[in-house]
């Protein structure tokens, strides 16, 4: 649980290449944090900052998004995708400072659960595709019935135009 949210929170704005290194890094290093009351139990954001070696508000974030999740019973990776296969918490999570609406589907996706997280290459292919200036929950509704008209789970929509967008 500790790394996922680590990346969760640590992927905006941010290559991903660095983000998914620090967050295997972390998971190495704090074999305790794979719950969330573990990772709670290391310590605040002060101590999340001195751990990942990430300054700003990013822990913070990591910190109030793990105490939101234990306050709705939320301690394990099961637990997590269960809880975000209702879109109603996953819409909740966008309330927690930080935590937008790709965020939220990015931490979804890392649980295990089918959706797209639009990010700025699915909005990339998505302008040259002709659907420039879409408001988030367009876009997001967009590739999740493309996926569903392709029959593909929309991870690997979103992996597949990522990859193609990044050329990796």
């Amino acid at each position: 649980m500790g790394a996922i949210l680590v990346d969760a929170i640590l992927q905006a704005g941010m290559r991903y290449e660095t983000v998914n290194a620090r967050a295997h890094q972390f998971r190495s290093d704090q074999p305790d944090a794979d719950t969330t009351s573990g990772l709670l139990a290391l310590g605040g954001p002060d101590r999340l900052r001195e751990m990942l070696k990430w300054p700003g508000k990013k822990p913070d974030r990591i910190h109030r998004l793990a105490l939101h999740l234990a306050a709705a019973g939320v301690d394990t990776v099961e637990q997590l995708a269960a809880f975000v296969s209702n879109r109603e918490n996953v819409t909740a999570l966008c309330a927690i400072n930080g935590v937008g609406p790709k965020t939220a589907d990015y931490l979804c996706i890392l649980a295990g659960v089918s959706t797209a997280a639009v990010d700025v290459h699915l909005r990339s292919f998505a302008a040259d595709a002709g659907l420039p200036n879409l408001s988030y929950g367009d876009l997001h509704s967009c590739y999740l019935g493309a996926a569903e008209r392709l029959e593909v789970d929309p991870r690997d929509l979103d992996r597949a135009v990522w990859r193609y967008i990044t050329g990796r």
